[in-house]
């Protein structure tokens, strides 16, 4: 799982999902996140209980977003 993250992330900025739902990962500012960011955004999946951390968020951010100074947004066509 670690490994399709990481690729489809790194070359694509997006993973089947983010492809069905027209989503991708941005920086908090909207740039495009840098490969540490995403590498960072990744290994956080892997927390135990990170799931939960959806529960507990207030502006709807998982860990894995709000710890990597990213967050996914609608793709405008």
């Amino acid at each position: 799982m670690f490994s399709y993250y990481i690729l489809a992330e790194l070359l694509f900025k997006r993973t089947l999902g983010k492809l069905f739902t027209s989503t991708h990962i941005v920086t908090t500012s909207d740039d495009t996140p840098t490969q540490s960011k995403l590498l960072l955004r990744t290994v956080l999946r892997f927390l135990p209980l990170e799931p939960l951390s959806l529960v507990f968020s207030r502006r709807a951010l998982a860990w894995h977003d709000r710890f990597s100074g990213t967050k996914v947004v609608y793709l405008n066509f």
